[in-house]
């Protein structure tokens, strides 16, 4: 019977540091995950320090047989869980970092320019997506086509593209593959990337188009192929 009213004490004092970190992610919900991790890192800390200052003025500075305004017992298992929230808000946080940035890469990949003996010239295809929208060119329906000049990065056309689009912060970019279309005389490369939104888009020259209506859409053949591939996420690499 002890063991199970010891039990039950202990879920009643994590659920009430569960129920502040509770609070903090579902007022982050629409954030960005890298903004959310940091929200809530830094309310577990502040709540880890609040219990250990409260622990150490109620439990350690007084002397001589003066009560305690709450046990020892209580702080403690507060103390644990704000500081068990904190270590997984910390590695969210570095695991968002690592999965993001060059700078954790130990060894980046060096960018190439590849030539082949068929001339060709090299496009990014872009669109974005927020939750369950796309944003698209209204005139055609498709993906942003941006001519990559000769010795011209990926990283630099994107932000060219971003600025241009009014995007501020992205949650994620993912090449999800390519498409070479043969032209007669020379081939044309498009890289596709579909870039995640962490807020609505609002661009003058896109479109939103709800996911459940793309059936409705009258897309080219081409980019009905890229997108759908994109949004599947099947790492294509297609002859046109």
């Amino acid at each position: 019977m002890e063991i199970l009213q010891l039990i039950y004490a202990v879920f009643k004092l994590v659920l009430i540091s569960s129920i502040f970190m509770f609070l903090g992610f579902n007022a982050t919900r629409r954030m960005g995950k890298r903004n959310r991790y940091i929200v809530l890192l830094v309310l577990s800390l502040v709540l880890l320090t609040a219990f250990l200052v409260s622990y150490i003025v109620d439990c350690i500075l007084p002397q001589g047989d003066v009560a305690y305004y709450f046990s020892p017992f209580i702080y403690h298992v507060l103390i644990i869980t704000s500081g068990v929230y904190f270590i997984i808000s910390l590695l969210l946080l570095i695991i968002n970092f690592k999965n993001n940035d060059r700078f954790f890469k130990a060894k980046p990949v060096k960018k190439k320019m590849v030539y082949t003996v068929r001339p060709k010239e090299d496009y990014l295809y872009v669109f974005y997506r927020y939750e369950d929208n796309l944003y698209l060119l209204k005139d055609t329906h498709s993906g942003i086509k941006y001519k990559l000049k000769r010795g011209e990065f990926s990283d630099d056309a994107l932000k060219k593209i971003n600025d241009s689009a009014n995007v501020t912060e992205v949650e994620d970019i993912e090449r999800s593959g390519m498409v070479t279309v043969d032209m007669g005389g020379h081939d044309e490369v498009f890289y596709c990337y579909m870039i995640d939104l962490s807020y609505p888009l609002s661009c003058d020259y896109l479109e939103t188009v709800n996911m459940s209506k793309l059936d409705e859409i009258n897309f080219m053949d081409f980019d009905k192929f890229v997108i759908l591939n994109c949004l599947v996420k099947t790492n294509f690499d297609e002859r046109y």
